[in-house]
């Protein structure tokens, strides 16, 4: 257990960092079961979705952001999330919903699902209040456990307490999206302390920032926990932020990799032109004289002249130092 500002929670990040410093150097996640019947069921989603039988197909590149009701001054909760919508990269499309538009917990509560039933997006951002079993207050409680979407996003929470797994007998409702065994989330980020929404905003606004930079490159291997790892460490060293960086969790496979479809293609080099209307053979004399296919048939003898006078000095030089 670590002293927090608020509370005092245990931390995974414990694991991976050093007296000198509490940024984590590796990465690290949690799967948060001692049933081996609970591990093995997630690991089969993990497989499936590494497969990608289970990776959102037409929400591929779709982020969602949905936005709790605000109960205090100083929850901006939709200003904040609103700021995404000025992700430096065109290939995301955003999507924002906002409770304010539903009136109730209940309407909220059953858009989020038609959501994730008719077009999961790849990763769903909810801030809001919350704690250790649900989120928004009720908003998604225990509909975690029976939801039946056939398509997995990563879920990223901001708010308190939804990764609290420490506490004997609470099932958080972090484990609810993973450990569904017909829907859910393929992977659960959130906090297992009380942090406070700029704090949270400032650990999201690097996670996404890396995320998008990473897949603007062409395919390489990244993970989820590369990606967690390396946004805690660009928060850097600040009294206020240090609750997130240490209770930040990642209830999944840290390894996990990012899917292969979201990588930019690689470059078609701009100085090759294709063969065409070869003639066939593998001399340049027999092509074609259409301006592109290679050279015309008086270059083309050229080349063969050229290869019979190499020949003949070879032959030559043979000749001459075996005499």
């Amino acid at each position: 257990m670590l002293e927090g500002r608020f509370i005092d929670y245990s931390s995974d990040n414990y694991y991976v960092s050093s007296y000198d410093s509490y940024l984590p150097s590796l990465a690290v996640g949690r799967i948060p079961t001692n049933s081996a019947e609970k591990l093995t069921a997630y690991l089969e989603k993990m497989f499936a979705y590494e497969d990608g039988d289970t990776i959102p197909t037409t929400g591929i590149k779709k982020l969602e952001f949905i936005s709790g009701k605000e109960e205090s001054d100083g929850d901006d909760f939709k200003e904040r999330l609103a700021a995404f919508n000025n992700l430096g990269s065109s290939k995301y499309s955003k999507s924002f919903t906002d409770y304010a538009d539903f009136g109730s917990h209940a309407s909220l509560k059953s858009e989020i699902l038609s959501k994730l039933n008719t077009q999961a997006p790849l990763i769903m951002t909810m801030m809001a209040h919350g704690a250790n079993d649900n989120w928004g207050n009720t908003i998604l409680d225990s509909d975690a456990d029976t939801m039946s979407n056939s398509e997995l996003p990563i879920v990223m929470s901001l708010n308190c307490e939804n990764t609290e797994f420490y506490r004997p007998g609470n099932n958080t409702i972090g484990e609810s999206f993973i450990f569904n065994p017909s829907g859910g989330a393929i992977a659960f980020l959130g906090a297992n302390a009380q942090t406070t929404p700029a704090a949270q905003m400032y650990f999201a606004n690097q996670f996404f920032r890396l995320f998008i930079e990473e897949t603007n490159k062409t395919a390489h291997h990244i993970s989820m926990g590369d990606i967690m790892q390396r946004s805690k460490v660009a928060m850097g060293e600040d009294n206020y932020t240090k609750d997130i960086v240490r209770s930040m969790t990642l209830f999944g496979d840290p390894s996990m990799p990012i899917p292969e479809g979201l990588f930019e293609p690689p470059p078609v080099p701009s100085n090759v032109n294709p063969v065409q209307g070869s003639a066939g053979g593998g001399c340049s004399a027999v092509g074609s004289e259409n301006g592109q296919s290679g050279p015309s048939w008086p270059e083309g003898l050229l080349e063969l002249f050229a290869l019979f006078g190499i020949g003949y000095l070879l032959r030559r030089l043979q000749k001459r130092f075996l005499a």
